[in-house]
């Protein structure tokens, strides 16, 4: 290989591992809060919580499945894109 293809490659894998390291740290952050709203939901006793804070989980509950959705998309899209190029070849 040449230098520039080792160069390209290189520059290729820590491009997706930021990806897979920002998407982690996203999902671990927003999974331990949602987390918590659950163990409210599901106590022995019932919690009575104010109707705007009922929204805003419903909300982040939604936004969550849109981001696992969205990084699934990405993720796929950035696969796809370095099979392409592999397939046809960089022309650097």
């Amino acid at each position: 290989m040449t230098d520039t293809t080792v160069q390209f490659n290189a520059h290729q894998q820590d491009l997706k591992n930021r990806i897979n390291f920002l998407a982690n740290a996203i999902f671990v952050l927003s999974s331990g809060i949602l987390s918590i709203s659950i163990a409210i939901f599901t106590q022995k006793e019932r919690v009575i919580l104010p109707k705007a804070i009922i929204d805003v989980l419903q909300c982040s509950w939604w936004l969550l499945g849109a981001s696992v959705l969205f990084i699934l998309v990405t993720l796929t899209s950035i696969i796809l894109r370095d099979y392409f190029m592999a397939e046809n070849g960089v022309k650097l």
